[in-house]
């Protein structure tokens, strides 16, 4: 026989009852873990059904391209100074720039790509070519005459270029499309900038540089300027100084062609 705390007998009725709220306790336990095993399961069917649903949805409709970048740290390779009296830019702009490139045995692989691309050409005078014998002061008329170099080519870039068709013998072919696209770049800016020079960038140069330095001096010294510019004419080589094409990487030209070397 069994005794509660205070020495007296339990009776069956309590004895069975204690038994009875054990196993309601287990089973309540018992209950308890199924139902967190029910919902755990639950959980992880519905995620694989919506999965699923997005899966199907995708295959559906597919979303739309995503992208993502990674960068190197920035390098600094120049920095010089700018003396420049940068007076006019243009935009030009060429299309139907055309490469064809012949590769393979029989030239089985060859390709060709339309291209179009748009630049700025910018064009100015050198001011560190002006120095204090570039200028002379007459006081009986009270005229300053400064002499300054020619305008030149001082700056260029591709601003877009895109490649907008292409066209390729056999499609099981392995080729460099950018090849045709730095080749293409490479040639637009070298015709875009010869374009620039004889459709008059140089001569409007010439017109704004003079207009630009003769108000600035004027209104300093209140004086009359005269902008005259040296004799002389320039070399392709000093007219594009300020505007290096650069050729396309593992090309290079041999008698009016592109070939590669390496």
């Amino acid at each position: 026989m069994q005794y509660s705390p205070d020495n007296s007998p339990e009776t069956p009725a309590a004895e069975g009852k204690n038994i009875f709220l054990w196993l309601l306790a287990g089973a309540g336990g018992c209950l308890g873990i199924t139902a967190a095993v029910m919902l755990i399961a639950a959980f992880i069917t519905a995620r694989s059904i919506t999965g699923g649903i997005a899966l199907l949805g995708e295959w559906i409709e597919p979303p739309p391209p995503q992208g993502s970048t990674r960068t190197s740290q920035t390098i600094v390779t120049q920095i010089r100074p700018l003396g420049q009296l940068v007076s006019t830019e243009g935009s030009f702009a060429k299309a139907d720039i055309a490469v064809s490139i012949l590769q393979g045995r029989f030239s089985s692989c060859n390709h060709r790509a339309n291209h179009v691309a748009s630049a700025t050409i910018a064009a100015g005078i050198d001011l560190f070519e002006v120095n204090e014998n570039s200028v002379a002061y007459d006081p009986l008329t009270d005229t300053y005459t400064i002499t300054v170099p020619k305008p030149v080519i001082t700056s260029c870039s591709v601003d877009f270029i895109d490649q907008y068709e292409r066209q390729l013998n056999i499609p099981t072919c392995s080729v460099d499309w950018d090849d045709a696209r730095q080749i293409a770049q490479y040639e637009a800016l070298v015709e875009m900038r010869r374009d620039a020079v004889t459709g008059g960038l140089l001569d409007t140069a010439e017109r704004q540089t003079d207009f630009a330095l003769s108000s600035f001096v004027t209104a300093i010294t209140g004086s009359n300027v005269v902008v005259q510019f040296t004799e002389g004419g320039l070399t392709d080589e000093e007219i594009f100084a300020g505007c290096t094409a650069v050729p396309p990487r593992d090309w290079e030209q041999q008698g009016g062609a592109w070939v590669r070397v390496r």
